[in-house]
């Protein structure tokens, strides 16, 4: 099995392991704590994660770029690794220290619960997995995850037992981040070597590594800006509902994420190398798939959502429907943006066209969200996040049209897979009705809409991609 394959499939294992065990927890969670703590728990998380942002300093994708262009020479390597690790343990440290400062000075509400959030922006300055990204090492990360992963979710059933527990919860949540982080360390000197480098060598560094924050930073206020505007305006009810809307609409995300971390160093290493030829059949495979994936994701989540999000999370969720319908639309929106940006914009070295799409996406955002969060509450955040998603899709995909003309050949994948969702959703809304029993209602929706749009997209690739669909069927 060739590396790409591999490294795909250990991404797409842990993808869904991150999936599964949420959900494992999710009901169990949503009951226990109640809407409420779990608006106060995603007001602290996402609060938390702008110092994490600012911690990295772009290093995810950066860092994973230049260690994927220098991983044939042990020496340069190690001298890129070194000096992207001093630069980062500087900036961490200070993000770290602020961070304190707010929580001691700053914060006014939730003191407790923002200091517990602690570990999590701590775990940033260990935070070295855009390395082995870079060596193409998946497997590592993805064994490591898994297994504190499975400790987090065996500690919540047995720790976090009423609405009083929610400091035990976020306490979990986030000491298993910082701990996942650490243990990779031992690994490190098995491919790398730390060397001594002069404080001038960061220099080349730094104009790149502000361009990808500031993108990475206006990436993360487009996501989650939302969230924390709702418990700016003190409506935690809204937030709570939201966070579950939010997470559920990520899920197929996760899978398209697999794709692109695998993607990112890979065509990294295939543009660096000149092989224009393997980049552009990797690229038009993927194009198909991630629209083929995302459409259908959309409409069986939207479809699904009336029945499913009641009987999982209970009826004091049940405005998460509604937010869930509308989120839903912005699968395939990411799904496409991310493929811009991961395939071909950053391995591209297009980092301008990124950061720019993201920050404008990141001002519409922010300032819709002022003035409708205040009178729609949840829904006016979720429609403005549709919005922001799109204004960044047309933004990054428009100049990418000039420098590769061939992108203008994908763009006729998105028709089917949408005539392939709408035939879905409506199907699966008719038989809604089919029971009685909501459970056996969903189980109902999930068999129907997947042989709908399964079969439907078996025939299209057997049409116009068959050796996409061999190498499926094959593989």
């Amino acid at each position: 099995m060739s590396s790409l394959k591999k490294n795909f499939l250990y991404q797409a294992v842990y993808q869904v392991l991150i999936i599964l065990l949420p959900l494992l927890t999710a009901p169990y969670v949503a009951r226990v704590l109640g809407v409420a703590n779990a608006g106060i728990y995603s007001y602290s998380h996402n609060v938390a994660n702008y110092f994490v942002v600012f911690a990295m300093l772009g290093l995810e994708q950066y860092g994973a770029r230049c260690i994927a262009q220098v991983r044939n020479s042990y020496e340069e390597m190690s001298k890129t690794f070194s000096e992207l690790l001093l630069l980062h343990a500087f900036v961490s440290i200070a993000a770290i220290a602020v961070y304190f400062f707010y929580c001691m000075e700053v914060c006014e509400k939730y003191t407790n619960i923002f200091l517990l959030q602690s570990f999590f922006v701590i775990s940033s300055l260990f935070d070295v997995n855009w390395f082995f990204f870079g060596i193409e090492k998946f497997k590592l990360t993805v064994v490591r995850n898994t297994v504190i992963k499975i400790l987090s979710v065996v500690c919540i059933f047995l720790f976090v037992k009423s609405r009083e527990d929610l400091p035990v919860y976020t306490f979990i949540l986030s000491f298993s981040v910082l701990l996942t982080q650490i243990i990779i360390w031992p690994i490190l000197q098995k491919y790398v070597s730390f060397k001594r480098v002069p404080l001038a060598s960061l220099k080349k560094h730094c104009q790149p590594l502000l361009i990808l924050f500031i993108a990475v930073l206006a990436a993360n206020l487009n996501r989650m800006i939302n969230k924390v505007m709702l418990g700016w305006f003190d409506k935690i009810i809204d937030l709570g509902c939201y966070d579950y809307a939010d997470k559920i609409a990520r899920i197929p995300l996760s899978f398209i994420a697999a794709i692109d971390t695998v993607m990112l160093s890979k065509m990294s290493n295939l543009f660096a190398q000149k092989q224009q030829k393997a980049a552009s059949e990797l690229l038009d495979a993927s194009a198909c798939l991630v629209l083929l994936f995302s459409f259908g994701m959309c409409a069986w989540i939207a479809a699904i959502a009336p029945e499913f999000v009641v009987w999982f999370l209970g009826r004091d969720f049940a405005e998460t429907a509604y937010l869930l319908g509308i989120l839903a639309l912005t699968i395939p929106i990411v799904g496409w943006n991310n493929y811009i940006r991961t395939q071909i914009l950053i391995p591209n070295q297009m980092d301008q066209v990124y950061s720019r799409a993201i920050c404008i996406g990141a001002v519409v955002n922010i300032f819709l969200n002022f003035f409708i969060i205040r009178i729609m509450g949840a829904r006016g955040a979720a429609a403005v996040t549709v919005v922001s998603y799109t204004v960044i899709m047309l933004l990054q995909t428009i100049p990418v049209l000039y420098v590769m003309p061939v992108l203008k050949n994908y763009f006729h994948y998105a028709l089917f897979p949408l005539f392939a969702g709408l035939v879905m959703y409506g199907t699966v809304r008719l038989c809604s009705g089919l029971s009685n029993h909501l459970f056996a209602t969903i189980c109902i929706e999930l068999l129907v809409g997947s042989v709908v749009y399964i079969g439907l997209s078996l025939i299209y690739l057997k049409w116009k991609k068959p050796l996409i669909l061999k190498a499926i069927l094959r593989k």
